[in-house]
């Protein structure tokens, strides 16, 4: 079950962040990159598969242009880390599953990162009873034509909606 953690290696995600396994912490040596630290037991988002590394870039590029942020999907949390590392003071982010929910607040802790709300629910039964200025929903291709028109619901007009999806066939 954790052999695969022996290839898994800290990596530069985006030109500000690097991704560290939790497990390699204490190995990490700072440098000009800030670290993310990331145990992906359970969850999805190690920042290896493109459309993490997509969305965390634009992220990074948006810093300081957004205040409020959702994570639609959020998995680790990762992204949810970046955008309060990104001076987002809301950050709201929910997952399907339970477990992930776990690992991301657990994720959140450790990178001292504040989440308003974290969250398990389906983005159909979710409400969340406001609009953000970058919504983010790294899902799969199915999921985010289904839940279009619930995503964009939750976008302030004239504000970042950022969408990737990962194909389910095989």
């Amino acid at each position: 079950q954790n052999k695969w953690k022996e290839d898994f290696k800290a990596f530069k995600l985006t030109d500000r962040f690097d991704v560290v396994p939790l497990w390699d912490k204490g190995k990490y040596a700072i440098n000009r990159r800030e670290p993310i630290y990331i145990d992906t037991c359970f969850a999805f988002g190690t920042g290896l598969h493109e459309t993490t590394s997509f969305m965390a870039q634009l992220i990074e590029r948006c810093s300081g242009k957004f205040d409020s942020f959702c994570d639609v999907g959020t998995g680790t949390g990762i992204l949810a880390i970046i955008a309060r590392k990104c001076f987002a003071s809301e950050v709201v982010a929910f997952d399907i599953d339970r477990d992930a929910v776990k690992v991301a607040r657990e994720n959140c802790k450790h990178n001292d990162c504040r989440v308003n709300k974290l969250i398990s629910g389906n983005v159909l039964s979710i409400d969340l009873g406001k609009k953000f200025d970058f919504v983010a929903a790294n899902l799969t291709t199915q999921d985010l034509v289904v839940n279009a028109r619930k995503i964009l619901s939750l976008v302030h007009k004239g504000k970042y909606l950022a969408v990737s999806g990962v194909s389910s066939q095989n």
